[in-house]
């Protein structure tokens, strides 16, 4: 199952898919998205993961060009306790190269201390998974 999301200029800003074996949403944002389109994004992934009643979510951020810092408090506050009712209790976050990306990954960062190890920030997606992969086994046992 994937989708896809398109800005407001026509190209695709977030791609989609769920693997139904590792019960993982994968979220690849890439491009550039306003603010509306970033909750529009935000809010699909919340139904893949209603829908799939997926257990773990890689954000991958690396190749977005728009910064989340307007959303990292409402993300913390509001997004997360949402996912985590539905049953979602992992996510690994692939950082931006871009440095205002960067910015908001450090914002994030600083907010999301007390949620972990939920939650972890990678440098690359092979991170990322390998992270979530570990997560799966330790839960599986």
């Amino acid at each position: 199952m994937a989708q896809e999301l398109k800005n407001t200029l026509g190209k695709t800003f977030l791609k989609l898919s769920f693997q139904s074996d590792t019960q993982l949403v994968y979220a690849q944002w890439v491009n550039k998205a306003s603010l509306a389109e970033l909750k529009k994004g935000i809010f699909l992934i919340t139904e893949f993961i209603q829908q799939n009643q997926a257990k773990y979510l890689i954000d991958d951020r690396q190749r977005f060009e728009s910064p989340f810092i307007e959303l990292n408090d409402w993300w913390v506050l509001e997004w997360y306790p949402q996912i985590q009712a539905l049953g979602l209790h992992t996510i690994a976050i692939v950082a931006p190269e871009n440095l205002l990306g960067k910015l908001s990954i450090k914002d994030l960062n600083h907010k999301i201390i007390e949620l972990r190890p939920q939650i972890e920030i990678f440098a690359s997606f092979l991170q990322a998974y390998q992270w979530i992969t570990q997560q799966q086994y330790a839960i599986a046992k």
